[in-house]
């Protein structure tokens, strides 16, 4: 494949930064962080698209409620927590097989590649972040790392509780979790409780930014103490029938194909 740069969005970006240059780092720190992918309307539609499924009476879609709604919410936005199984809905669909992220994904994971799981997360204002956790301990899967794709749809900032990694830990086995035990926690939220995280950085994104993280990498998000909503699209991503191994009765993984021996599959 020519190593090619990843052409941004019109508001600028990581403009010069070849595909190797960006698996390089990934591969060194367990994430890297691409400035400007995504333009603001894309990032604008989603959010109009992730709002209008919150508030749509509709049997298929796929929610987690929010465990600690503010006193004030009132919208049902307010009381979502994450909405999944997007990846084969308009508009996500069509940045789940962005060409200039499949050649990306296509050089960490390889010439075979499929789109997993998928959501979009509403961080509204009081909304608790979620513990330090690595996200292999959720897919119990072969091979056991997966790659993050992470959107953000609004900015993160430290107020709005952005997330937080620990350089270096892709490289670590998964961790035993426990649950998360504070009161209105968000369902199935578990932690790691025994490893030091003092080396954590957090991921200062503007709209548009994209973080790609491996599924060791240990990383979570602080509390949203600020009045603005922090939002992300999520899709994770691995080789190419992964979620043949998905264990009975679990309904949030849907396997799509995306990259078939090099080639782009459209959305």
């Amino acid at each position: 494949m020519p190593d090619t740069t990843t052409p941004p969005s019109s508001s600028g970006g990581d403009r010069e930064r070849r595909v190797s240059d960006i698996a390089a780092d990934y591969a060194a720190n367990g994430y890297t962080v691409i400035r400007g992918f995504a333009d603001a309307a894309t990032c604008r539609e989603q959010l109009e698209a992730a709002v209008e499924l919150s508030r749509a009476d509709d049997d298929t879609k796929y929610v987690i409620a929010e465990g600690n709604p503010a006193a004030d919410a009132s919208n049902p936005e307010d009381f979502v927590a994450k909405l999944f199984k997007l990846h084969r809905r308009r508009p996500f669909d069509r940045f789940a097989h962005d060409d200039r992220l499949l050649e990306i994904l296509t050089t960490i994971i390889g010439p075979d590649v499929d789109v997993f799981l998928s959501q979009f997360i509403f961080k509204a204002p009081e909304a608790y972040g979620q513990p330090w956790h690595q996200d292999s301990y959720y897919f119990p899967f072969e091979a056991s790392h997966q790659v993050g794709v992470w959107l953000a749809v609004t900015r993160a900032t430290l107020e709005n509780g952005c997330l937080w990694v620990v350089p270096g830990t892709h490289q670590e086995a998964i961790y035993e979790h426990v649950p998360d035990d504070r009161p209105h926690a968000t369902q199935a939220y578990t932690k790691i409780v025994d490893r030091d995280m003092s080396t954590a950085v957090p991921m200062l994104m503007d709209p548009g930014d994209l973080l790609l993280f491996d599924s060791h990498v240990i990383h979570s998000s602080t509390d949203n103490e600020s009045t603005e909503l922090r939002a992300a699209f999520v899709c994770h991503y691995g080789t190419a029938g992964i979620a043949d191994h998905v264990p009975p009765g679990v309904n949030v993984f849907d396997g799509a194909p995306v990259v078939r021996h090099g080639e782009h599959v459209p959305a």
